[in-house]
């Protein structure tokens, strides 16, 4: 489904994130610089370039910035309350082409750093005013007047009419959440309590102006005294919030980690650094009930020993990460890169840019991560038995109770649509035979669930000979079927569907204990494997004899879609399509052998390295 800037808000249902009560997985990016370039519309190319290839790689939530606070160049805000309208106008821009590509918005509202203004800034503003308080930056989270300030940003900012799109922030979908502040950090205060209570505040005052929008606080993730057992995984220090007290807080819709390992750990090695990151992304699902989402990762190449191959693997690895944690039924619902940049724009390179039309190699793994967060999207459904999980939570439907079926020319799932990508593997029942060879199996459909195939094709049959499943007529090999067996299970356990090739339907599976044809784990039925007849060119024995086995497949299972397992070779029916058969004839008739009411969908092979 693609967002075009209308329609619903994203929502949380439990751990997850929804649309239109639709799970919503994603993959995105960081562009902390947009409103900054936006602001000089001869630059605004930029920004259309980075959304419009973001959205070509899939990419569906950019993280920005809704501030520059002070007296420097492109200052939004100049002084407390006073705005730069040029630069409000570069953000509503930066909202507004989000919007025309399709990719939802997280706004963070103020920086922790000195860099564009930020928590500094707005003490030195207070300070100006004679306010009697020390130029110590911690003063933020406690003093009257300066949280006086930021309130005004915050409602100056929600409450913006955008001169654009003529939407109010705070009504417009394409932004997906706010953010209190980019990377809180409190030096007199390590308990966490003092960020806490601030982002308690402010949580309450956002939500007073917009019940919309999603609301979450920028942390990086550090843990404080609520667990103290997990303060060992910090690195090495602590930054003054609490990972798991300040996202309780119930305004807060989700938590965000920021992980950066070759910062926090940078004498330490690859291998251990990635260990880091793996214990970083700690599920908290039991304790937060809410979504997490990897809001900073990245590889700077200013690291020791750089290459765009190094930055690629770190890359593969966080995403694989995020998507099994996800898959498995954790609470990530996805991960957002830093960060993405156009051409001629070295004044903001801080080593970690990317830019998509000079980097295809990590294009192709980000757009890889697109799909199958994606597809993944589509295996969740509504927990129907509420002692295994809370009213309105997720889980991941690897394959659940709903059978593949066809409405008009579409697959269809519970009714939604169903695309797939997928695989032939037609050793499986055969190399699981052996209980000690059954790891490939698993690994090749582990592999390919990892990379997002939803669908294999494979033999269930084995006629006469070595490992056979039918022995003779009739008589067959109960060692074999138990392989069989094994293969459904398995391809059950990792959300894959099969299409079956076939003599099969009655049995019932000796792991599972489910008849195959009660199982939807199996897709479909193939009558035969690329049936060809050399004695009628025409294709009609061919279809006689398909349609006489489809009727009687119709007796049996009513559940499963059927297919006759055709190459795509063309007969008489459209004699003029012959001329695209390559050059020669298998004696069946595309068309008339898809005709036949009990056939639910049809199948072309293409080998032409070899026709």
């Amino acid at each position: 489904r693609l967002y075009r800037g209308k329609g619903a808000f994203v929502r949380t249902k439990g751990s997850n994130f929804v649309i239109n009560g639709s799970p919503f997985l994603f993959n995105g990016f960081n562009a902390y610089w947009m409103m900054n370039v936006a602001t000089d519309p001869s630059q605004r190319y930029k920004v259309s370039q980075v959304l419009q290839d973001a959205a070509n790689a899939g990419l569906s939530v950019c993280r920005t910035w809704a501030f520059a606070d002070g007296g420097g160049d492109n200052a939004l805000q100049i002084s407390p309350g006073v705005y730069n309208e040029l630069v409000f106008q570069g953000l509503d821009f930066v909202v507004a082409e989000a919007r025309k590509y399709g990719i939802r918005l997280i706004l963070s509202f103020v920086n922790n750093y000195k860099d564009f203004g930020g928590r500094p800034q707005y003490v030195e503003w207070a300070r100006n005013k004679g306010v009697q308080i020390s130029s110590d930056d911690d003063n933020f989270y406690t003093n009257p007047v300066v949280k006086g300030y930021y309130k005004k940003h915050v409602q100056r900012v929600i409450t913006r009419i955008n001169t654009i799109t003529n939407i109010a922030y705070s009504q417009d979908p394409a932004i997906m959440a706010w953010e209190l502040i980019n990377e809180p950090r409190c030096q007199v205060d390590y308990s966490g309590r003092t960020v806490n209570d601030w982002a308690r505040e402010m949580a309450l005052f956002v939500k007073s102006l917009d019940r919309y929008h999603l609301l979450e606080i920028g942390m990086e993730g550090f843990y404080g005294d609520t667990m103290p057992e997990r303060k060992q995984i910090n690195p090495g220090y602590q930054v003054g919030t609490d990972f798991i007290s300040n996202n309780l807080i119930s305004e807060i819709d989700f938590a965000t980690i920021h992980a950066y390992p070759d910062q926090w750990l940078s004498g330490k090695d690859e291998d251990s650094q990635m260990t880091f990151m793996q214990r970083w992304m700690w599920n908290s699902r039991t304790i937060l009930k809410k979504p997490l989402v990897i809001a900073e990762f990245g590889k700077s190449s200013k690291d020791p020993d750089y290459s765009i191959y190094k930055r690629d693997s770190y890359m593969k690895a966080v995403y694989r990460n995020i998507y099994m944690e996800a898959r498995s039924g954790g609470t990530i619902g996805g991960g957002l890169v830093w960060q993405l940049m156009a051409d001629g724009m070295g004044s903001y390179d801080d080593g970690y840019d990317i830019i998509l039309s000079e980097n295809p190699s990590t294009e192709h793994i980000m757009s890889q991560q697109s799909r199958a967060m994606t597809t993944l999207s589509h295996l969740l459904r509504v927990r129907r038995h509420h002692h295994h999980a809370g009213d309105g939570e997720f889980e991941f439907d690897h394959i659940g109770g709903a059978f593949v079926r066809t409405k008009g020319s579409n697959f269809v799932i519970n009714g939604l649509p169903f695309l797939f990508n997928g695989f032939n593997a037609y050793w499986m029942m055969n190399i699981a035979t052996d209980p000690s060879q059954r790891y490939k199996v698993s690994q090749v459909l582990q592999d390919a669930a990892n990379a997002g195939l939803t669908v294999c094709r494979t033999w269930a049959f084995a006629d006469g000979g070595y490992n056979a499943l039918q022995i003779s007529p009739g008589v067959y090999n109960e060692l074999v079927f138990q392989g069989l067996d094994f293969v459904v299970a398995e391809a059950r356990k990792h959300g894959i569907r099969l299409i079956l090739s076939f003599r099969v339907i009655t049995r019932i599976n000796t792991i599972t204990n489910i008849a195959y044809s009660q199982d939807p784990a199996i897709m479909a039925w193939e009558l035969i494997n690329e049936p060809r007849c050399q004695v009628d060119h025409s294709g009609r024995t061919v279809n006689d004899w398909a349609r006489e086995m489809a009727l009687f497949v119709r007796s049996l299972d009513r559940y499963h879609l059927l297919e006759i397992g055709m190459e795509g070779f063309y007969g008489d029916t459209m004699p003029e399509r012959k001329q695209e058969n390559p050059g020669y004839q298998v004696g069946t008739d595309f068309i008339s052998s898809n005709l036949i009411k009990e056939i639910d969908f049809a199948t072309i092979h293409a080998y032409p390295n070899q026709w």
